[in-house]
Formats: structure tokens, C-alpha cells, sequence
């Protein structure tokens, strides 16, 4: 009987022993895997309540910073670095003020520019010593005779002079022509600072002046001669032709820039 059950008990830890370990250490795993979600979750919880604590910590300390801050006097804000911002806005404002001032001195000498067609005034001054013996587009007659008479209109005004008169420049410029003629024989043109310019016709060969010379009001540029082929000493005696052009070439009248 004994020995029947021992064999009992034998063949109970053979057949059911391995299930019975197998269970034990599922229990065993269990409880370990529980323990161990368990101080998980606990380390988590600290953590968490941990990192809340943390940012609630420093979301106060900045906004304390930012108060003292704020309070503080600018001399202590320039010591801790708000002295570039203030620097920064300080040129922001300059700028600013310059450009507003070089905008209102441009306005300004706009305004004070002065809005004039008129031209540099000149004052021209006799070339010679004479009279007038013919006047501004008054004609000249060529020819009298049984078989008709023939008039004809010379340009600018004649001054009565004897060949040989020294002839001046009536006011400063630049000498930018010296030619011949059929009808001003030769001729020396004269530009002046306003634009006009003077022509003395029926000069001698021999001028004083060349192309490009600057003369003086008084320089001397030439003599009175004989040189037209139109209106000769026999047809208009013996004359310095004077001829004012404006800018544009046109003739005018040079008894409206000489006084005689």
C-alpha cells in the first residue's frame, strides 16, 4: 500500500509537475512585470510633476526679469544691454531726421531757384567813334539814272568812319568767324555770353583777331576798309557796317543794345 502510493505520488510530480512549475513562474513573471509598470508609472508621474514644476518655475522668473526690467531705470536698462535697442532706435530717429532735412532743403532751394526766361545781360559799347549815316533796314539805292533807279535793303546800321578807323569789339566773347563777302566784304562775327552776337562788315583785309579768340569790350579786331562789292564807298561812303543776330541768327536792331 505504501509503495502504491509512492508510486502515486511519483508519477503525480512526473505527469503534473511540469505544468504545476510552468504555472509558478508565469506567477512569478507576473508579478515582476506588475512591479515593474508599476515604479514606471510612478517615475513618470515624478518626472512629469518634475518638468511642470520646472517650466512654471522659469515662466515666473522670466516674467519677474521682465517686470524688473521694465522698472528699471534707463541707466540700469543701458548696464544690461538695452543699450543697443535704445542705440538702434536712436539712429532709427536720426535717420529719420535727416532724411526729413534733406528733403525740406531740397523743397527749399527749389523754391528759391528763380524762374527766369530772361539772359545774362551785356552792355555793348560803340566799336568806333562815328555817326549813324543809315538807319536799321532803311534801304540803300544802287542805282539812279535815265534807265531806272535801283534800291536795295542792307543788313544791321552804318556807322560814317574814314577807311583806316580802328574798329573794337563792342563787349566780351569769342570771335567765331572771320570771312568774306560779296555784299559784307570781310567780316569778323562775335558771340557774346547772351547769346547775341556781333558782326562788323566791310572791314580792310588785314584783321587782328583769328577763330577761337576771346576779346575784351575795347580790344581791337580790325579798320574800317572798302571792301563790299555791293554797297561801296561810292554808293554808301565810307562806312563801318554793324549787325546784331540773336541766338537764333535772326536780325535785330543794334540801335535797341547802343546808345548813340
Amino acid at each position: 500500500m505504501n509503495l502504491n502510493n509512492k508510486d502515486k505520488v511519483k508519477d503525480f510530480f512526473r505527469r503534473e509537475g511540469f505544468y504545476f512549475i510552468l504555472l509558478i513562474c508565469l506567477c512569478i513573471v507576473a508579478v515582476v512585470a506588475a512591479f515593474t509598470i508599476k515604479k514606471n508609472n510612478e517615475l513618470k508621474q515624478s518626472n512629469d510633476h518634475n518638468n511642470e514644476f520646472t517650466l512654471n518655475v522659469e515662466d515666473s522668473t522670466n516674467d519677474s526679469a521682465e517686470t524688473s526690467r521694465n522698472e528699471m531705470p534707463n541707466a540700469d536698462r543701458v548696464e544690461n544691454g538695452d543699450n543697443v535697442a535704445e542705440g538702434s532706435n536712436e539712429l532709427d530717429e536720426v535717420a529719420n531726421n535727416e532724411e526729413v532735412d534733406d528733403y525740406t532743403e531740397v523743397a527749399d532751394n527749389t523754391e528759391d531757384v528763380p524762374v527766369s526766361n530772361t539772359v545774362t545781360e551785356v552792355v555793348f559799347q560803340l566799336p568806333l567813334e562815328g555817326m549813324i549815316s543809315r538807319e536799321y533796314k532803311e534801304m540803300v539805292r544802287l542805282q539812279n539814272s535815265e534807265s531806272g533807279t535801283v534800291d536795295r535793303t542792307r543788313r544791321g546800321i552804318d556807322l560814317s568812319a574814314s577807311v583806316g578807323t580802328a574798329v573794337n569789339a563792342a563787349a566780351e566773347g569769342k570771335v567765331i568767324e572771320v570771312s568774306k563777302s560779296t555784299e559784307d566784304g570781310n567780316f569778323i562775327v562775335i558771340e557774346h555770353t547772351n547769346g547775341l552776337k556781333t558782326k562788323y562788315a566791310n572791314l580792310d583785309g588785314e584783321v587782328s583777331v583769328a577763330v577761337g579768340d576771346t576779346v575784351s569790350a575795347g580790344d581791337q579786331i580790325g579798320i574800317v576798309g572798302n571792301s563790299s562789292m555791293i554797297f561801296t564807298s561810292e554808293v554808301c561812303g565810307d562806312v563801318l557796317n554793324l549787325q546784331v543776330e540773336d541766338s537764333e541768327g535772326n536780325q535785330v536792331n543794334p540801335s535797341d543794345y547802343f546808345s548813340f
